[in-house]
């Protein structure tokens, strides 16, 4: 239920693919179709090979549309509204936690997150903070190669701001800050924004302007720094 469930049939599906699809594979020329249902977010995952040639499919259902719209809108209000929030600053005090965890920069390493996550371990501590950043353009692609991930891990920092109300803040980073100004990032001769633009289309479909705007009003709603106590 923590989202590992996705990466976890991901990886294992891709790894399989690698096998069937090999030139030197006997039976490359097999068409091979399934749906695997993943259960954290209700979206199918439909694929099919024939020899060499691969093409995959993931639309999302219009409910599992409007849960992502509606998490990334409340996330934005939660965010603006944070009682600890002075402009565009979060002034952490002595009297609103105890200790404070802060990540470096993530870009979709799902490993590291996950462990990030498990060491902060906000449920057992109630007064701790949460501080992370910069998870755009990075991890894991789809399985055509050119859609970019890492926008389901913006999806579930929104989950952890409406979870974890004023314990857990994301900052705006010039990742973040690209996509929603539109700024183009090239790295390793790969455009990073065309990439999270790809990644949006092959998970909602037709719907992924309409998730990509809320996700653009989230990160619009983002504090630029936290500060310190002393």
């Amino acid at each position: 239920r923590d989202g590992n469930i996705w990466q976890n049939l991901y990886i294992r599906v891709n790894v399989a693919f690698i096998g069937l699809g090999s030139r030197n594979c006997i039976a490359s020329w097999i068409k091979c179709n399934f749906v695997l249902q993943v259960p954290h977010y209700g979206r199918c995952f439909t694929a099919g090979i024939t020899g060499d040639s691969f093409s995959c499919m993931m639309p999302a259902s219009p409910e599992t549309v409007r849960e992502v719209i509606q998490t990334y809108e409340h996330a934005a209000q939660l965010s603006r509204d944070c009682p600890l929030r002075q402009g565009n600053v979060v002034e952490l005090t002595t009297e609103a936690g105890e200790d404070v965890l802060i990540s470096a920069d993530l870009h979709g390493n799902r490993r590291n997150f996950s462990r990030i996550l498990e060491i902060a371990n906000l449920d057992d501590h109630p007064r701790r903070h949460l501080v992370m950043q910069e998870v755009c353009h990075g991890g894991p692609t789809y399985p055509s190669g050119v859609g970019c991930m890492s926008h389901l891990m913006l999806e579930e920092v929104a989950q952890l701001t409406t979870r974890y109300q004023g314990r857990f803040h994301f900052l705006l980073s010039n990742h973040e800050l690209a996509e929603m100004t539109d700024f183009p990032i090239m790295k390793s001769k790969r455009m990073l924004n065309l990439m999270f633009r790809c990644g949006l289309q092959e998970m909602y479909g037709d719907a992924a302007d309409e998730v990509r705007e809320a996700a653009m009003g989230f990160i619009a709603s983002l504090p630029l720094a936290v500060r310190l106590p002393g």
